[in-house]
C-alpha cells in the first residue's frame, strides 16, 4: 500500500508540476520585457525576509507531522483531532506574531536597500501584499497536513496545479494589457486564498473529524511533549532561516538590488526544479516516517542504504544538468546580460550536489525530532554561511556568497547524520563516511567529464536539446556500470519493479 500510494502521489505531482514550469518561464519572459528588472529584485527580497520570519513557526508543520504518523497507524481519530486543534491553535499565534513582526520591519527596508531614488510608498505597498500571501500559509494551509500524513497528497497537488495555472495565465495576460506590478502581486494574493479554502474544504470532506476543533489549553500542550520540542527546534529553525535566508539581503547590501534581480531569473529556473522533486519526493518522506515508526520493520541499515544511493544518483544527475545547462537555457530563453557566471553556477551546481546526496538522510533525521541533538550544528552552519559570504563577497562577488552557502550546508549535513546514526542506525557512521568519500570521487569525474563534452557545443536550442541527452546519458549510465552489481541497486530494481504493478493497479 505505502509504495502504491508513495508512486501515485509522485506521479501526480510530476505531470502536474511540468505543465507549471513551463507556463512559469513564459510568465517571466514576459515580466522581463514589459516590467523593470528590480521588481524581480524586490520579490527575491522580500521573499528572504519572509524566509527569516518563518523562524516563527518554530516548525511546527514538522513537529505535528512526525507525531501524526504513529497515530495514523493506529487509525487514531480522537488524537488526530487533538493533533490538528493544537496545530490551528498554534499556527493562529504565529501568524499574528508573524503579521506584527513583518510590519514593524517596514523601516528597516531603507536599510536592507541602499536607493535613495526609489518610491519608497510604492516599494512598501509591494512589500505588505507579498507579507499577505506569506500570511496565508499560517492561517490557511495547514489542514493539508492531513493529506501528506495520511499519504494522499496528491488531492492537494491537483487543486493547486489548478489554482496557480489559472492565476499564471490571469497574470499573463495583466502584463500584455496593463503592465500593472500591483496588479501582478494581487492576483498572487488571491490565488493563495482560494487555494488554501480549497484545499481545506476538501480535507474537511475526507477527514470530517477534524471539522470540530477541541479547546486547546497549555496541558495539551505539555502532555504532547510539544514545549521541548519546540524549545530545542528554535535554534533548527532560526539557523535554516538564516541559511536560507539571507543571500538576497545580504547581495542587495553587498552587491545592489539589481544583482538580486538578475539572481532572480536562475532562482525561478532552480526552484521549480526543487519544487518539482520536492513534490515528487515528498511521498517518500511520509512513507520513510512510517516505515521508521514501524515496529516490525526489517532491513533497516538496507533500505537506508539504497535510500542513500537514490540520493546520490539524483544528487549527480541534478548537479551536472544545472551547471551544463544553466547558462547556456537562461543566455537563450532570457538574454546574456542576465548571466552572472560560471563560477557562481559552478557553487550552485555543487549545494545541488550536497542537497540531494543527503535527502533521504535528511528525511529520515525528519521522523525523529530530537531537536537537541543537532540544534547546535544547525546554528553554527548559518552563522558560517554569514561570515563566510561575507568574508568571500569581497573577491569573488556573487559566487562567494554562494561558495558562503555551500560551507554552511555542510554543517546542516553533518548534524542530520549524528541525529540518524544515534538514534537509529548506530555504529554505521563510519561506514557511511567512506561510502561519502567515494561518492565525491565518482561525482567529480562524471560531473567534470559531463560539462567538459557539452564544453564543445555551441549556444541554440537544437545544442541544449543535445547537451540534456548528454546530462541524461552520460552520469546515469556510469553509474549504473559502476553500480550495477551493488545490493543497493538490486534493491532499488526490486522497487521499480513493485512500482510499475502499483501503477497499473491504480
Amino acid at each position: 500500500m505505502r509504495v502504491k500510494s508513495t508512486l501515485y502521489n509522485s506521479i501526480v505531482a510530476v505531470l502536474s508540476y511540468i505543465a507549471l514550469a513551463v507556463l512559469g518561464i513564459v510568465l517571466r519572459k514576459f515580466f522581463l520585457q514589459y516590467l523593470p528588472t528590480e521588481y524581480l529584485g524586490y520579490e527575491g527580497l522580500f521573499s528572504n525576509i519572509f524566509a527569516i520570519l518563518s523562524v516563527a513557526d518554530l516548525g511546527i508543520n514538522g513537529i505535528i507531522l512526525y507525531r501524526m504518523y504513529p497515530a495514523i497507524n493506529r487509525n487514531d481519530e480522537q488524537e488526530l483531532q487533538k493533533l490538528m486543534s493544537v496545530y490551528k491553535f498554534l499556527y493562529r499565534i504565529v501568524g499574528t506574531g508573524v503579521a506584527v513582526i513583518g510590519v514593524a520591519i517596514i523601516p528597516l527596508l531603507k536599510v536592507i536597500i541602499p536607493d535613495n531614488q526609489l518610491n519608497w510608498s510604492y516599494v512598501y505597498l509591494v512589500y505588505l501584499l507579498q507579507l499577505i500571501i506569506s500570511l496565508c500559509s499560517y492561517f490557511l494551509a495547514y489542514k493539508r497536513v492531513m493529506f501528506i500524513a495520511t499519504m494522499q497528497e496528491a488531492v492537494a497537488t491537483k487543486i493547486e496545479t489548478s489554482a496557480t495555472f489559472i492565476s499564471t495565465v490571469i497574470k499573463i495576460a495583466v502584463i500584455l494589457i496593463t503592465r500593472n506590478y500591483i496588479l501582478y502581486i494581487v492576483i498572487g494574493v488571491l490565488n493563495n486564498i482560494a487555494m488554501n479554502a480549497v484545499i481545506a474544504y476538501r480535507a474537511n470532506v475526507k477527514y470530517p473529524y477534524i471539522k470540530k476543533s477541541i479547546k486547546v489549553t497549555k496541558g495539551d500542550i505539555s502532555s504532547l511533549g510539544l514545549g521541548h520540542d519546540l524549545k530545542n527546534n528554535l535554534f533548527q529553525k532560526l539557523s535554516i532561516a538564516i541559511y536560507g535566508g539571507t543571500d538576497s539581503i545580504l547581495i542587495s547590501m553587498l552587491l545592489g538590488i539589481n544583482y538580486v534581480g538578475l539572481l532572480s531569473n536562475y532562482i525561478l529556473i532552480s526552484g521549480y526544479v526543487s519544487n518539482f522533486l520536492t513534490k515528487l519526493l515528498n511521498p517518500f518522506q511520509v512513507a520513510i516516517g512510517n516505515f521508521v515508526h514501524d515496529e516490525k520493520a526489517e532491513k533497516k541499515e538496507a533500505m537506508f542504504n539504497m535510500f542513500d544511493r537514490l540520493g546520490f544518483f539524483m544528487a549527480v544527475f541534478v548537479s551536472t544538468c544545472f551547471f551544463a545547462l544553466f547558462e547556456p537555457f537562461i543566455g537563450i530563453i532570457y538574454g546574456e546580460k542576465y548571466l552572472l557566471g560560471t563560477m557562481y553556477v559552478l557553487m550552485f551546481a555543487i549545494n545541488q550536489y550536497i542537497t540531494y546526496n543527503h535527502k533521504f538522510l535528511y528525511f529520515y533525521r525528519s521522523a525523529f525530532g530530537k531537536f537537541e541533538v543537532d540544534k547546535w550544528y544547525a546554528f553554527i552552519a548559518a552563522v558560517l554561511n554569514i561570515v563566510a559570504s561575507v568574508i568571500l563577497a569581497k573577491y569573488m562577488g556573487i559566487a562567494g556568497i554562494m561558495l558562503g552557502t555551500v560551507i554552511g550546508h555542510i554543517g546542516f549535513w553533518i548534524g542530520r547524520a549524528k541525529v540518524v546514526f544515534e538514534e537509529y542506525l548506530p555504529g554505521l557512521a563510519p561506514r557511511y563516511i567512506f561510502r561519502q568519500l567515494m561518492n565525491i570521487v565518482i561525482w567529480g569525474i562524471e560531473f567534470g567529464g559531463t560539462f567538459y563534452i557539452c564544453s564543445f557545443l555551441p549556444n541554440g536550442w537544437l545544442w541544449i536539446a543535445i547537451r540534456v541527452l548528454i546530462c541524461l546519458i552520460v552520469p546515469n549510465l556510469l553509474n549504473v556500470i559502476i553500480f550495477m552489481r551493488t545490493n543497493d541497486m538490486k534493491m532499488i530494481l526490486e522497487y521499480v519493479k513493485k512500482s510499475k504493478s502499483a501503477i497499473k493497479e491504480k
